[in-house]
């Protein structure tokens, strides 16, 4: 069955409580909260679709099931919607730069380019995926060069650190037309798996260059909380807590 499609866009709401009525506060409301954008489908809907987010520089990215929306950091525009062939779990921004990576459920990696509202190119990164979904999170880090590293987690709590990946070098071999040579730099991509199952985990960096992260690690009953060092081609582990 098709999947709802989520690009009925909603602004300039005026009057709150008409248009969507009281709120309903507890205790005393030092602030107010007005809806800036609604994203609404006249599909029917068979099942919630996934959600997810990021703050891209000047922009928003708003991702609800097959649909990325974009708009202004201050929401008072709206830019476009681009729609993507499975749903969408992860979005996530390349710091300075003017793109967005999206993981989709079938395990693909996109690299977006929000001022030309269009896709460079994708990658499949997961191979094992269900297609109900894959990624449960991605951090990405560009340095100078345009080398870009990638620490993702997936839904099987497998965090991997993708380095080598050169997104200027595909970029530019993209607008040539050279498919040659993007097959070329995407091979040069190297992995490197945690030893462990994870639950989350946080990106520790420097100048650009993923040194430590911590990751929270659900064993059994218990919790740990860990810290890795990539040293070489290996992780280093140290036991930091557990609870």
């Amino acid at each position: 069955m098709a999947s709802a499609i989520w690009d009925d866009i909603a602004m300039d709401f005026g009057n709150e409580t008409v248009n969507f009525g009281p709120r309903e506060e507890i205790g005393s409301a030092l602030y107010q909260v007005n809806t800036m954008a609604n994203i609404a489908t006249k599909d029917k809907v068979e099942s919630s679709p996934c959600l997810s987010g990021t703050v891209a520089g000047t922009y928003l990215c708003v991702a609800v099931g097959q649909q990325l929306s974009l708009f202004s950091d201050t929401i008072s525009r709206f830019i476009s919607t681009l729609s993507f062939e499975y749903e969408i779990d992860a979005v996530t921004w390349i710091e300075d730069t003017d793109f967005v990576l999206v993981g989709d459920s079938s395990g693909t990696l996109s690299v977006i380019s929000i001022s030309t509202e269009r896709t460079l190119f994708s990658h499949k990164l997961l191979s094992e995926t269900n297609l109900e979904k894959a990624f449960e999170s991605i951090k990405a880090f560009c340095d100078d060069t345009g080398q870009l590293k990638l620490l993702v987690l997936d839904v099987n709590g497998i965090l991997t650190l993708f380095e080598g990946l050169n997104i200027v070098a595909i970029i530019q071999a993209m607008d040539i037309k050279d498919f040659a040579a993007v097959i070329m730099i995407q091979d040069k991509m190297i992995s490197y798996k945690c030893p462990v199952s994870v639950s989350s985990a946080v990106a520790i960096c420097d100048s650009r260059v993923i040194v430590t992260f911590w990751v929270c690690c659900f064993l059994h009953s218990s919790a740990n909380l860990y810290l890795f060092e990539k040293k070489s081609v290996n992780f280093e582990l140290h036991v930091v807590s557990n609870f």
